[in-house]
């Protein structure tokens, strides 16, 4: 398979709190793991390679053969799997297997060890009966392919990893999902770094990488052979599940925000009840219809200022106001929150000193406002 088609399949695993058990099942092991929180099954270096056993006892040479017996019907099970020839997936002189999904990737321990997880996994003893591939104890994992060879090329070059060009969505999400998961820290402190350039916490730092049109990134492969079968929506909202699995409630007001605009836009008529679980589909068509109740009662706010500034300054703050919230001016798709943002740095003309300072209290507090209730519906 060309390795170009690994990166382009856009696969989501299910990542774990810390401190929950993680289950790495051992080819052919009966008994399962520790139920400590910290435990999990652990490889104990030994020297599997061996090939001389006439030094043995009959009954160890027996057992020694039997063994070889168990790595021809491993061979015979993973023969339909995917066996990468090369680095960072497959290396000669690695002493472990991973088996995810349909992919094997024989790898070194020194180089899992950025991992917690992985580890103390290492420390324990291996089981009995742990099945062996290639003269390697053999791992399973419950994870996408997809996202752990976009780790192992973070292990194998982790400067060079993130220098590219363009980073995508599912570059960052898989990523996030798997240093989570197995406790990778400075993966995921960097991982997470670029999940907030996307949606980040200040929502007023928002730009056009948090709506529909942008959110794939812009590979060096011309569409549509760059990300095949995925639709811009499906990353917003798959980033809502990965926000909750990765403990990254913050990012949850700029993800809900994003999609309230986008269906405000009609960008999502046909695509809400098909991507989003039922909640949050509620969600979205609330908070758009507090959207579009702020930018009425915004504009009502204004009119009952109106009384108190010179009556040409009324008139033109009013047309100002209405030209500035309409939502078809909303080119850059950051309706509201950034027309709001924007006005703070804008002169009306035609307006006196006195009545300027009334406009930019007005709009300060109701960017305020904005915030807060965005703050609370995306949580």
């Amino acid at each position: 398979m060309e390795m170009d088609s690994y990166s382009q399949q856009r696969h989501l695993s299910q990542p774990l709190k810390r401190l929950r058990t993680i289950s790495l099942d051992f080819e052919g092991s009966a008994a399962s793991p520790s139920s400590s929180t910290r435990s999990v099954p652990i490889i104990q270096a030994n020297n599997l390679d061996s090939k001389d056993e006439s030094h043995l006892p009959v009954a160890k040479r027996r057992q020694y053969e039997g063994t070889h017996s168990q790595d021809s019907i491993l061979d015979s099970r993973y023969e339909n799997h995917i066996k990468p020839s090369f680095k960072p997936y497959w290396f000669e002189d690695g002493d472990v297997i991973l088996v995810v999904g349909d992919h094997l990737f024989k790898l070194g321990r020194k180089m899992l060890t950025c991992s917690e997880i992985f580890e103390d996994m290492f420390l324990l003893a291996q089981p009995q009966d742990t099945g062996i591939f290639e003269g390697c104890p053999v791992v399973h994992l419950t994870d996408k392919p997809q996202d752990w060879m976009m780790v192992l090329q973070w292990m194998d070059n982790p400067q060079q990893f993130w220098q590219r060009r363009e980073i995508l969505y599912e570059t960052i999400a898989g990523t996030l999902r798997i240093s989570t998961k197995y406790e990778i820290p400075e993966l995921r402190r960097i991982a997470v770094k670029h999940v907030h350039r996307i949606w980040p916490r200040n929502l007023r730092r928002m730009d056009d990488r948090a709506f529909s049109r942008h959110r794939l990134g812009i590979s060096i492969i011309p569409p549509p052979l760059n990300i095949p079968n995925v639709h811009p929506f499906s990353v917003c909202a798959d980033a809502l599940a990965l926000a909750r699995e990765c403990d990254l409630p913050d990012i949850l007001p700029a993800i809900v925000y994003s999609l309230s605009i986008d269906f405000l836009h009609n960008d999502l008529v046909q695509d809400l009840h098909f991507a989003l679980l039922l909640p949050d589909q509620q969600r979205i068509i609330k908070v758009s219809e507090r959207l579009s109740a702020f930018h009425d009662n915004t504009l009502l706010e204004l009119r009952s200022h109106i009384s108190d500034m010179c009556g040409d300054c009324g008139t033109s703050l009013l047309s100002y106001w209405a030209r500035e919230l309409d939502l078809k001016k909303g080119q850059m798709r950051r309706w509201l929150l950034a027309q709001l943002d924007g006005m703070r740095e804008d002169t009306p003309s035609g307006v006196c000193h006195d009545c300027l300072g009334a406009h930019y209290h007005l709009v300060e507090s109701q960017l305020t406002l904005l915030e807060s209730m965005l703050n609370v519906f995306g949580l």
